[in-house]
């Protein structure tokens, strides 16, 4: 194992397994070996890597990308690139669906304006799969957001928010309560939380020219999550599911 605190100007690190370390900084690459402890700031100025079960206690941070491989915690990361483990080879090919011609979504019942093109709904929401809706959205209870669905807008639910498999919301996504996001889902704007994230395989969230952020209390991230941008949860992140 390796311990202590790295010099801020070193230039590639590839570092050994059980490494432990308060700082470790990098003018290239960063390379942490599998099971290794960072207990306050790691960066490097081009990719930072994580291998399987690294903790970090504090801060990740890179110029160009990082990635974090499974079973690895996190708190705060942040970088034009955020891979957390095994990253998808493929896409599926309805993945953005601003470029499909959706159906119009019927209008909510019992809906009434919000704001500028907004509308808010009392009690739980549900946005039919496959369908288009345009507006921002505030519900009062639970809002589900249905499989390859399209909302173009914000979306803010009190009792919490569940986005279903390639579904596609433009704006943020907020709740005092827990979202989960099931597989090949994207989300253009903030991912924010009161209580716990929970991301499926393969989502996306903001893009290199629109970075976002994403913040819980917990973040349960799955293989091929990809984020541009700042991950930060304020208790604990998990890398989670298959190598």
């Amino acid at each position: 194992a390796t311990h202590g605190r790295r010099p801020a100007h070193a230039a590639d690190l590839q570092l050994r397994e059980n490494s432990d370390f308060h700082e470790v900084l990098a003018d290239g690459h960063l390379v942490l070996g599998p099971r290794s402890r960072v207990r306050a700031w790691a960066h490097a100025d081009k990719t930072l890597l994580l291998g399987e079960s690294c903790v970090a206690a504090r801060r990740l941070t890179s110029d160009h990308g990082i990635a974090l491989a499974h079973d690895c915690c996190f708190q705060w990361v942040q970088a034009p690139v955020i891979v957390f483990g095994r990253p998808r080879t493929h896409q599926h090919p309805d993945r953005d669906l601003r470029q499909r011609r959706l159906p119009a979504h019927a209008p909510l019942k019992d809906a009434r304006p919000w704001g500028p093109q907004g509308w808010q709904v009392d009690g739980d929401c549900i946005i039919q799969g496959g369908q288009r809706f345009t507006g921002s959205l505030l519900v009062t209870g639970v809002l589900s957001i249905g499989a390859g669905a399209l909302l173009e807008g914000d979306v803010k639910a009190h009792k919490g928010i569940v986005i279903g498999e390639h579904a596609h919301v433009t704006g943020s996504v907020v709740s005092d309560h827990s979202i989960r996001v099931f597989n090949e889902a994207v989300i253009g704007g903030p991912l924010v939380s009161e209580s716990m994230l929970q991301l499926g395989v393969g989502v996306r969230l903001g893009s290199l020219r629109a970075p976002t952020r994403m913040s819980a209390q917990v973040i349960l991230a799955a293989g091929g999550v990809t984020a541009h941008g700042s991950v930060r949860a304020a208790q604990t992140g998990l890398v989670w599911g298959l190598a």
